[in-house]
């Protein structure tokens, strides 16, 4: 098992964030494969087209095709996803290498061709091209951007809708650059790295939704009608991280007490934060119910109970599940200034995001507890 924090200083990467579980690394530079699909569990979704690694450091998309219908094999579903795992909640980021104004992203909780969530960028007209193009809503067809944006659909059945979207402050193809998203039960958060090559920071954060279509899934990459033999859409080291709050080695999905606060999550109404369990002080008129009882404490106390009127707080999280860990929690690490490539980068003072737009190239040994997990 390893844990990883990483600066934004390009080539820098150090062992240790405590809150992280290293569980899938992939640098595709060591391949070399002209057809990819079928190498090491990755599997291509088009029928047409290969994906390859040949004669680069990063595996790319052939195909610059649109249209089609989802789950048809046809150049809409030009996604490439790895078969051997699936992930429920995780962080994932890779390095995208766009050098087309048309769709490039990654999917993720991939049940099938017909059921997914997708992640992808899309530009805007160019050098007097025609607007970019990416993938039709619905059961299929082609739309036009008119600015760079970052979209994420659910496809249910074959049918796409749009769960949100956000333009993006580009002007021209982004080439190298890093993508982060973090998905916990319904709460989906999307980073992309605008000011390439600063590396991902917790500013990086463009869209933040919530969406219930898909729990569990494998993921892959997505290029529609933007890959060619240049490969202009390409994807390069490819990480994924598991939640482990407490730093006690053990995914907070297998863990029965995420928090360590030494209740297990079948009486903890909040085993993400270890300051509510059935122990703890409630503080009054807080709206946070800290003891799990229902309500939101007793006037004049911290203690358990009912309000002064016998009646819940208006806001209590009992009845709402667990809350996801707050964004600084979520980044880990402490401000340094750290050196790579012969450069040295200070870091802006705040936490940051625990991925980099190069991550070194050191591959993964094994897995946590020397085991698979299906998470």
């Amino acid at each position: 098992m390893r844990k990883w924090i990483f600066g934004v200083a390009m080539g820098w990467a150090a062992p240790a964030s405590a809150g992280w579980i290293d569980d899938r690394y992939v640098d595709f530079g060591q391949y070399n494969q002209a057809d990819f699909s079928g190498t090491d569990g990755w599997v291509s979704g088009y029928a047409g087209d290969p994906w390859s690694a040949e004669g680069r450091d990063y595996l790319y998309a052939q195909t610059d095709e649109a249209g089609g219908n989802w789950g048809s094999g046809e150049p809409i579903d030009n996604h490439l996803t790895i078969t051997d795992e699936s992930w429920s909640d995780f962080r994932t980021a890779v390095d995208v290498i766009a050098s087309d104004n048309d769709a490039f992203g990654v999917v993720f909780r991939f049940e099938d061709s017909e059921n997914f969530y997708l992640a992808f960028v899309v530009g805007a007209a160019s050098g007097g091209q025609s607007s970019a193009s990416y993938p039709g809503l619905g059961e299929g067809g082609e739309l036009q951007s008119q600015e760079w944006s970052l979209h994420l659909y659910s496809v249910v059945n074959g049918f796409a809708t749009e769960v949100d979207a956000v333009e993006l402050p580009l002007g021209a193809p982004p080439g190298r650059r890093r993508m982060v998203i973090d998905a916990f039960g319904p709460a989906i958060d999307i980073y992309y790295d605008v000011e390439a090559p600063e590396g991902i920071e917790s500013e990086d954060l463009v869209l933040s939704t919530q969406d219930e279509d898909h729990t569990d899934g494998t993921m892959g990459f997505y290029c529609y009608n933007t890959g060619n033999g240049d490969g202009g859409c390409g994807f390069d080291e490819w990480v994924v991280l598991l939640r482990d709050l407490d730093d006690d080695d053990t995914w907070d999905g297998d863990d029965a007490d995420a928090d360590g606060d030494s209740w297990d999550a079948e009486d903890d109404c909040d085993d993400w934060n270890s300051s509510i369990h059935p122990d703890a002080p409630d503080t009054y008129g807080n709206g946070i119910d800290e003891n799990c009882d229902g309500v939101d404490g007793i006037l004049g106390e911290d203690t358990g109970g009912t309000d002064e009127t016998g009646l819940p707080a208006e806001t209590d999280n009992a009845d709402a599940g667990p809350v996801r860990w707050d964004k600084e929690e979520l980044t880990g690490g402490n401000a340094c200034s750290c050196s790579g490539s012969g450069a040295t980068t200070a870091m802006i003072p705040g936490l940051f995001l625990a991925l980099v737009s190069a991550y070194s190239r050191v591959r993964r040994s094994g897995r946590g507890n020397g085991q698979r997990r299906s998470v």
